[in-house]
């Protein structure tokens, strides 16, 4: 049972992706009552019928509806919190999940906030919205520390344009506010997860960036923790794109590879249980993906990696497009407006290039 369903994931990640792209075009929305019920009865005639392909019509049908269906959500709930947030004055109470300081090679700097709103209060009574909306203050007020509960009053974002709305949806976020200055912090927590994960973060690149000259700690810092340093950003693009090589600078599955095949050697010392080997891998992997700045390239390879060593636990082949078209199918049903960024593109399209190379391809050896 479970070979089939691998067998059908390219089918169905072609209708669910045929399915958003509809939904974003055509700005089709499929209620639940509808969905449930084409659904049902195209999967009895799925099970009824023998014909392969009248049952890869059905599971493209399914499939293309699940996609319109998952979407259509998306779309009514970021544009319930675009106007909710764009349109009234409120004080909201969230939960600071990252920071990050931003230079401008100027006088003026701020600070970046992402924040998790718990609920906010209007001229009736506070409900409580669960949601994720990014909020660009200045340095004139003291930031909130990671994992604090902050108060926001008149709480405003801007209008998004399309090119500012495209890249909220593609990071899952509901809004952007410039220039919030009416912070209060409520509460601050004696343990945070998000805080310690976030100043561990940050002390190992100002370690890093201690030991290193400026040059150095620039390349290390885009290799291999994921974040470029604006100093030496640009110098290290001009030189790289010399020889074509620009894209190195962009830490993707290479860069994981490399960390694994250095984890491999030192594993080769150790004499274990293969089992134990495996959750070496995935605690050590995981360890770097929670103390180093994400992208989609390292995210994509990070869940590939996870997958083939949980075969390996499993005793089960592993087969990497297979693994690669779970994780496809995981991106497009619990983030859709994905499937329009450059970058989650670039890396699958690749990916799935070297893939179909390797595996079709004769090499000759000599």
């Amino acid at each position: 049972m479970f070979s089939i369903i691998l067998t059908n994931l390219p089918s169905s990640i072609f209708g669910i992706i045929t399915g958003i792209i509809s939904q974003q075009s055509f700005f089709l929305f499929i209620e639940t009552p509808l969905f449930i019920l084409i659904c049902f009865l195209v999967i009895l005639f799925f099970l009824a019928t023998s014909n392969k392909h009248a049952r890869l019509c059905a599971l493209l049908l399914v499939s293309y509806c699940t996609g319109t269906y998952i979407s259509s959500i998306y779309e009514k709930k970021y544009e319930c919190y675009e106007q909710l947030f764009s349109n009234h004055r409120l004080t909201v109470i969230a939960k600071v999940v990252d920071k990050n300081k931003i230079n401008n090679n100027t006088q003026n700097s701020y600070t970046q906030l992402t924040i998790q709103v718990v609920s906010f209060r209007t001229v009736l009574n506070p409900i409580h919205q669960p949601i994720n909306a990014r909020v660009v203050l200045t340095t004139n007020n003291t930031p909130p520390d990671v994992g604090d509960t902050i108060t926001i009053k008149n709480f405003l974002c801007t209008s998004p344009s399309e090119s500012l709305r495209t890249w909220l949806r593609k990071n899952n976020l509901s809004g952007y506010a410039y220039h919030v200055s009416d912070i209060t912090v409520t509460h601050h927590p004696t343990i945070s997860i998000h805080a310690i994960l976030w100043h561990v973060r940050n002390r190992i690149q100002e370690a890093i960036q201690s030991k290193l000259s400026p040059h150095a700690y620039g390349l290390f810092s885009m290799l291999f923790l994921g974040v470029s340093d604006p100093q030496t950003a640009s110098t290290h693009h001009k030189i790289f794109s010399y020889w074509g090589l620009n894209h190195y600078l962009a830490r993707a599955g290479l860069h994981l590879l490399i960390f694994v095949l250095i984890l491999n050697l030192l594993m080769g010392i150790i004499t274990t249980r293969f089992i134990t080997k495996a959750f070496i891998h995935i605690g050590t992997a995981g360890f770097y993906y929670l103390l180093t700045w994400q992208n989609m390239p390292f995210v994509r390879s990070f869940l590939v990696l996870v997958a083939s060593q949980c075969c390996h636990m499993l005793r089960t082949p592993i087969n990497t497009l297979h693994l690669l078209n779970l994780v496809m199918v995981g991106y497009t049903i619990f983030h859709p407006h994905i499937i329009f960024s450059l970058d989650f593109q670039l890396t699958f399209l690749i990916t799935y290039t070297l893939i179909l190379i390797s595996r079709y391809t004769p090499f000759k050896s000599y």
